[in-house]
């Protein structure tokens, strides 16, 4: 494979890597609805969309990643959560951390997925999580008895050298 080729398709992997993480953020408050529960969707800030019309007009791949970087950015940029800090936590070389300030949050590790979620399920056993893993995916369910988050899905993405991890917590 020449070097153009493995451009192209490390070009294509992160473009998926980006879609993938903002249709989560996206999705997260309305995951709660569906569930059958309304206590953290409420306050979730109002999300500004995404403006298909200049994705769609982008020049070429580079240009569409920015825009969703910058989309994802500053607007609707919020604090990763205390009680996520409490009780979950970020791995030690966590990178790049966006949130929706409610319940999902999502970083990057300078790993490859593999080691990435293996250190996330040690990370999550060491707080008191166990671990149920997804199967065909790259990632895995974690629950806990007690506190204010018991469900977390994480699913990891590998992006060039580096794995996009993103946490999706049920929080009470």
């Amino acid at each position: 494979m020449n070097t153009a080729e493995h451009k192209s398709i490390m070009r294509r992997r992160l473009v998926v890597a980006l879609l993938v993480v903002m249709a989560l953020v996206a999705v997260a408050p309305l995951s709660s609805v569906v569930a059958g529960g309304t206590h953290v969707a409420d306050a979730a800030p109002r999300f500004p969309g995404f403006q298909a019309q200049n994705l769609a007009k982008a020049g070429n791949i580079d240009d569409v990643a920015r825009q969703l970087e910058d989309m994802t950015r500053a607007e609707g940029a919020s604090a990763v959560p205390p009680w996520f800090q409490r009780e979950i936590g970020m791995l030690p070389q966590a990178r790049d951390v966006r949130t929706d300030g409610i319940s999902v949050v999502g970083f990057v590790v300078d790993s490859a997925c593999d080691e990435a979620l293996a250190a996330l399920t040690a990370h999550m056993e060491e707080r008191g999580w166990t671990a149920v893993p997804l199967g065909e995916a790259e990632g895995a369910t974690f629950m806990k008895q007690s506190g204010v988050c018991t469900w977390a899905l994480a699913t990891c993405m590998q992006t060039g050298a580096s794995t996009s991890v993103v946490l999706r917590c049920d929080v009470e």
